[in-house]
């Protein structure tokens, strides 16, 4: 259980490649002010997900107004992703995720919070999915 509720380097999203691949094929979910995009794909290490973040430089100036969204977008992946990294474990399936905040202000960290859940749980049920499919 420790080990789903961290964030280590090795599940950072770094690789030039896949991120283009993602902005060009992925599959986008949103809520709100938040975008996810996401692709199955093959990871360098044996890690089931890899994520970036990212908020727009056009919308917010301030390099601080930049890193607390993004740092409070880490945090809320950080606490809700079990579910996800738990489907993703158990298949053996690599997923690159990148989450975007598109947003023109800031949003309180409950809104955002809620905003993450509700892409996080589309995202796992849209994966049942496709792994039953698969099978």
């Amino acid at each position: 259980m420790s080990e789903i509720l961290t964030l280590p380097k090795k599940r950072h999203l770094k690789s030039k490649v896949i991120i283009d691949e993602l902005f060009n094929s992925g599959k986008s979910e949103k809520a709100g002010p938040v975008i996810v995009l996401w692709d199955k794909v093959e990871l360098s290490n044996d890690e089931p997900i890899h994520i970036g973040f990212s908020v727009p430089k056009r919308k917010f100036k301030r390099a601080v107004d930049r890193n607390r969204i993004k740092r409070q977008m880490r945090e809320v992946y950080r606490m809700n992703q079990t579910g996800l990294y738990r489907l993703l474990k158990d298949e053996e399936q690599q997923l690159a995720l990148f989450i975007i905040y598109r947003g023109s202000h800031n949003y309180t960290y409950k809104a955002l919070e809620a905003k993450i859940i509700v892409i996080l749980k589309r995202l796992e049920h849209e994966l049942r999915k496709e792994l039953n499919n698969d099978q």
